[in-house]
Order: C-alpha cells, then sequence, then structure tokens
C-alpha cells in the first residue's frame, strides 16, 4: 500500500495523511470541505426565491414613502435566512485556513449596517453556494437606490 499520494492543486507527491501541502502549501482539508459543500448545494438548497425576493424588495421601498427602515430589515432578514438554508457558516463551510465562512447570523448585521457594500458583496458570495449571480444587478439597485435619495434629498432643499 502506498504511503503518498498527489496532491490535487500542484500534483507533487505528498504524505498520505498530509493536512497541507508542503510544495505549493494548500490546506488539502479544505478540499474535503468544499466537496461537501457541492453536494450540499446539489441535495438541500436550490430555489432562488428568497434571492429575488430580496432583490425586489429595494426597488419597491422606491415607491413607498419612508419605507427605507423597513426595506433594510426585512432585505438583511431574507438574505440571512437564505445564508441560512445554503449552509453558509455550519461546520462544513471552511476557508482554506480552517475557519469557518460569514454565518446567517453575521451578514443580517453586515447587510443592515453597511447596505451599500454588504448587499453586492452577498450576491457575488452566494455563487460558491450553486445560486446564480446577481452581483451586478445588486450593483445597479444599490446605485439606483443611492441616486433616488439624493434627489430626493435635492428635491427637499
Amino acid at each position: 500500500m502506498p504511503n503518498t499520494k498527489k496532491c490535487p492543486y500542484c500534483a507533487e507527491e505528498i504524505a498520505l495523511e498530509a493536512i497541507k501541502c508542503k510544495h505549493c502549501s494548500e490546506f488539502l482539508t479544505a478540499l474535503t470541505a468544499n466537496n461537501t459543500r457541492e453536494v450540499q448545494k446539489e441535495n438541500e438548497y436550490n430555489d432562488e426565491t428568497l434571492g429575488i425576493i430580496g432583490l425586489i424588495i429595494p426597488v419597491i421601498s422606491l415607491f413607498v414613502p419612508y419605507s427605507s427602515w423597513i426595506s433594510l430589515i426585512l432585505t438583511a432578514a431574507i438574505l440571512s435566512v437564505e445564508a441560512s438554508k445554503l449552509g453558509m457558516g455550519s461546520d462544513t463551510d471552511l476557508k482554506p485556513n480552517g475557519k469557518k465562512y460569514e454565518s446567517p447570523i453575521v451578514w443580517f448585521f453586515v447587510i443592515f449596517l453597511l447596505w451599500i457594500i454588504a448587499y453586492p458583496w452577498y450576491y457575488f458570495r452566494r455563487t460558491k453556494y450553486g445560486m446564480k449571480n446577481y452581483g451586478i444587478i445588486s450593483i445597479l439597485i444599490v446605485s439606483l437606490v443611492m441616486i433616488v435619495g439624493i434627489v430626493q434629498s435635492v428635491q427637499g432643499l
């Protein structure tokens, strides 16, 4: 029985029990975590509904007076529910260094507190879980909301 195997990243021979490749410094446990995440994506959650609702809410809030805070809270809540369904921050959702990615609670507070940045970031990030990339659309929505807000504040002067 061989005592070595090939590194899946650099194809160099490494010890069978290796956790990190001595040639390319890649963590081999991350590959297992990523493979587990791929299986979870296919088996558990593959519904775009919450993501699309998260895109629609800020646009609707543009037409409803005084709804910006409600829109912000609803968007953060819906996207954190989707993050939970996708398994973000779970025990198998690991970075190459072995630490967990952002949890649904972290997503809620980051989206709530830093919506302009975190909202598009979430939509780009969710693609790693097999979901469609709505990152560009979310950037356009953020831009639209900011432009409408600026125009409304200038007209209010």
